[in-house]
């Protein structure tokens, strides 16, 4: 009983995806952060959500399997200001005298001058190689009528169904000159 138990642990372990369900709201890039993948992974994976995710879709996300490849350094720069001083500075970003001074050895030739960039520390920053950025994602939209009332403005209908008025104007070309009673 306990080789039987111990094969099915290992066996839900050796699962490479995970089952999600969208919330309302929720986008691609959102459930990508959330797990640790790409929204490529999600795409390869889920072709139908390229055309959009709607709300109870259940996705399945890979298991994170991307390794960080490489660091990048990124510069801490402190710009200075009257009165400060190496020691000062240093205090302040908690490195040496000497760190600074290394880091900026062609800028400190002449001394401390106020308004000058210096490096105040080196931060490491993981890069993830095989994670590609979304510019744009596609949302699936919802479509409905209404019928402009008396006395009624784009504002007053842009306002009472959370859009705005260039989204209204967008599908509803007409209304740019104006809004008739009636008009749906």
């Amino acid at each position: 009983m306990l080789f039987f138990f111990s094969s099915c642990v290992a066996k839900a372990n050796q699962e490479p995806y995970i089952k999600h369900i969208v919330t309302k709201g929720e986008t691609i890039y959102q459930i990508a952060v959330k797990y640790q993948v790409t929204p490529f992974d999600i795409f390869r994976i889920n072709p139908d959500a390229k055309n959009g995710i709607q709300e109870n879709t259940v996705l399945l996300i890979p298991k994170n399997t991307s390794k960080i490849t490489k660091e990048e350094t990124k510069n801490i720069i402190h710009e200075v200001k009257a009165k400060e001083t190496l020691y000062s500075i240093a205090k302040e970003y908690e490195v040496s005298i000497d760190q600074i001074k290394e880091w900026n050895e062609e800028l400190l030739k002449d001394g401390l001058k106020k308004g000058q960039e210096i490096i105040v520390g080196k931060e490491k920053l993981p890069i993830n190689e095989s994670y590609v950025e979304v510019q744009k994602t596609k949302t699936a939209t919802e479509s409905f009528s209404h019928k402009v009332q008396p006395k009624e403005t784009l504002y007053g209908i842009a306002t009472k169904y959370d859009m705005s008025i260039e989204e209204i104007i967008a599908q509803n070309p007409d209304t740019k000159d104006g809004l008739k009673e009636g008009t749906i």
